[in-house]
């Protein structure tokens, strides 16, 4: 039985709106929006992420400031037989992708391991999902960022092609290194027929970092591919 647990307000310069969050199966979180139009009508707009942890819209700002934060991305690999019949490698991705503005910055990923100011990490590439637990890590230093950038974008995608409904126990979180609390977690299996999602930002709405989950499906299988999709997440 699917019942209501609470609602919070997204920010929006245009609309209202309000996010809706109920308890379903195995503790997700599937979080709907609702639309006050122009003319007062509600319009329901469904999200095709499954969230474990977290609210979709939620800025996550800790009792202390955020100043050390890692994204955390996992998934099993491609198998001969089972649901996901072995056809190729997956190859996920995660990147970290730093914006002054809208303009870009710079960016950590599996051809970048290392932004230029030192502040975004990659920890390693895998190219096959092998091995349990977090599988890709991108660290967020964020005393080392250079004070020109205003948002930190995450996003991952799918190198090899393969849609996020067809791989296996695919999730990505975020946790904050100081406390070690994990204050998001994503099923991607969840985002159904799409390559990539838009996982969340950091930003500075108010004087300290905050980090706000978005948990937007798109379709791309590279940074390349992402980053003209992104601007509506620069505000």
């Amino acid at each position: 039985m699917i019942s209501p647990i609470g609602v919070c307000r997204q920010p929006s310069s245009s609309k209202r709106a309000l996010i809706a969050v109920t308890v379903v199966p195995r503790r997700q979180f599937i979080a709907p929006c609702l639309w006050v139009g122009e003319s007062g009508s509600l319009v329901w707009q469904p999200r095709s992420c499954s969230v474990e942890r977290g609210v979709i819209g939620q800025e996550y700002r800790m009792t202390q400031a955020i100043t050390h934060l890692s994204i955390g991305l996992g998934w099993d690999p491609a198998h001969a037989n089972g649901l996901h019949p072995r056809r190729k490698d997956i190859d996920l991705n995660v990147a970290a992708l730093s914006f002054a503005g809208e303009n870009f910055v710079d960016v950590a990923f599996h051809e970048q391991l290392t932004s230029r100011d030192g502040a975004l990490r990659h920890l390693g590439d895998s190219v096959t999902g092998d091995g349990d637990g977090d599988n890709e890590v991108i660290v967020v230093d964020l005393a080392l960022l250079d004070p020109v950038v205003t948002t930190i974008v995450f996003l991952v995608t799918c190198y090899t092609g393969q849609r996020f409904d067809q791989i296996a126990n695919g999730f990505c979180r975020v946790v904050d290194n100081v406390t070690g609390i994990e204050l998001v977690r994503v099923d991607l299996d969840s985002v159904g027929a799409h390559t990539g999602i838009v996982v969340g930002k950091l930003h500075r709405p108010y004087q300290d970092w905050a980090f706000t989950l978005i948990g937007q499906p798109i379709i791309a299988q590279h940074v390349v591919n992402a980053v003209p999709q992104l601007g509506a997440y620069l505000h």
